[in-house]
């Protein structure tokens, strides 16, 4: 199994055992975000999130040997993908973030 980067920046993972390693960018996956109003409820404004087109993300690997590492939109615009990883839960420490890698 390959993990490719492409949320168009350096990201260090955390690994088991307390491992980590810097993957550099293989791409920029990006869509474009729409909000518009959808309701108001009492003094709160509700709005309807729509995602366009996904540039720069491989199709899925037939094989299911790849996953892509992209930014949380992306993952969110491109379901029901199995094949995308979402960096969260950040952790800084000696000048750099630490993620954990979550399949959404």
């Amino acid at each position: 199994m390959q993990i490719f980067n492409y949320t168009g920046k350096y990201i260090t993972v955390s690994g088991e055992h307390g491992i980590r390693e810097t993957l550099p960018p293989d791409g920029h996956a990006k869509t474009t975000i729409k909000y518009s109003k959808k309701t108001v409820v009492g003094f709160v404004t509700i709005f309807k999130k729509e995602y366009g087109r996904i540039e720069n993300l491989p199709s899925p690997d037939p094989r299911r040997e790849k996953l892509y590492i992209v930014n949380q939109d992306v993952a969110e615009a491109a379901q029901p993908r199995f094949d995308l990883l979402v960096p969260e839960n950040p952790q800084s420490g000696n000048n750099v973030t630490f993620y954990n890698l979550v399949n959404i």
